[in-house]
């Protein structure tokens, strides 16, 4: 047999050696159920809302159950899908292996405000703005808004945009623009609305109260409260006044305790 007619036999041979080693393998893949299910839930350190025991008692359930399934038949979108219908998990990536797992992991959303109104009901509002219901499991340290809030938000995984509420709305403006700033994230810890619909802040550091005034020029009034903090406070102290009132345009006015 000449050379090339050699290589001709070689690269033959090696494509049908291909061919009945993929067939042996997809025929074996296609036997392999899934047996298991790993979930790894990507931020657990900084929230706990949801745990790998969630997951996995949500895809046993009969409509989303996957054990016994050909591992490669499942649908691993329509999966995804349906975890991250679940009310506290931002987004979900599935993937299955050749040992028969199914692996999960798992984002949740991030609260930043928990509302109360004024009828006693409570609701999370996320940094993606999606109104959240309250967790029986874990409570998130967050910012806490209270005060003459009306009772006309349902929590049904709507977003704050999708209401005609211009007080929501602006609570969580104003709780979007704190969450994104470390130092007012660790100062604010409360918000209360008035009757007349103006802002009072609660400070963690101080034994003052904020009188914020309207949502009106609500960047401006921040700053001349930094400036207060950075610069009135570094002379007199913390704890020297019982009221910093910013509602005025053009003054910031100081009540000494």
């Amino acid at each position: 047999m000449d050379k090339r007619k050699l290589n001709i036999f070689s690269w033959t041979m090696l494509i049908i050696v291909i061919i009945v080693s993929t067939s042996f393998v997809s025929y074996r893949s296609n036997k392999v159920v899934c047996q298991k299910i790993n979930v790894q839930i990507s931020d657990s350190l900084l929230n706990r809302f949801v745990d790998r025991s969630d997951i996995v008692s949500f895809m046993k359930k009969s409509e989303s159950s996957v054990f016994g399934k050909p591992i490669w038949d499942l649908n691993t979108a329509l999966i995804e899908n349906r975890i991250e219908n679940l009310s506290f998990v931002l987004n979900a990536e599935a993937y299955s292996d050749c040992k028969g797992q199914l692996n999960i992991i798992v984002r949740q959303k991030k609260p930043i405000i928990r509302v109360k109104n004024n009828a006693g009901g409570e609701f999370y509002i996320d940094n993606q703005g999606d109104v959240l219901p309250l967790s029986g499991k874990y409570a998130s340290h967050v910012l806490i808004v209270n005060g003459e809030i009306s009772n006309n938000v349902l929590v049904n995984k709507r977003k704050v945009k999708d209401y005609k509420n211009n007080r929501l709305n602006e609570i969580y403006t104003l709780a979007k623009f704190i969450d994104s700033n470390e130092f007012w994230r660790a100062q604010i810890q409360q918000i209360y609305l008035t009757s007349n619909g103006e802002y009072e802040m609660i400070p963690r550091v101080g034994a003052h109260v904020i009188l914020f005034g309207s949502f009106r020029d609500y960047q401006n009034k921040f700053k001349k409260l930094m400036a207060v903090y950075q610069q009135g406070f570094k002379y007199k102290g913390w704890n020297k006044y019982s009221i910093i009132n910013l509602k005025f345009d053009n003054q910031i006015v100081c009540t000494k305790i």
